[in-house]
């Protein structure tokens, strides 16, 4: 199966993380980075093509997994889904 966007092109990456404040149980214990998950998207700039990846950081607590696994929501994008970036609708 061929890829929707090449391996080739060039990343840049924009970390979506969760606040400082976020990262702590309510008993001020901190959360675990416990991985990433990963969106890329197809970007342009005059002359240059890219693909932004965006990254966010998964935290847990791995003494207590009720509470379950944190991470920052994902900004509002034109097409929810779509592996275009909004510079490619300007």
């Amino acid at each position: 199966m061929q890829e929707l966007i090449p391996d080739d092109l060039p990343r840049e990456q924009v970390v979506v993380d969760l606040p400082k404040e976020q990262k702590f149980n309510a008993d001020g214990t901190p959360l675990k980075r416990i991985g990433d998950d990963r969106v890329e998207k197809l970007a342009y700039k005059p002359g240059y093509w890219f693909v932004k990846v965006f990254i966010y950081p998964k935290y847990a607590d791995p003494a207590n997994a009720v509470e379950g696994v944190k991470r920052a929501p994902a900004p509002d994008f034109a097409i929810p889904g779509g592996i275009l970036d909004e510079s490619m609708y300007a």
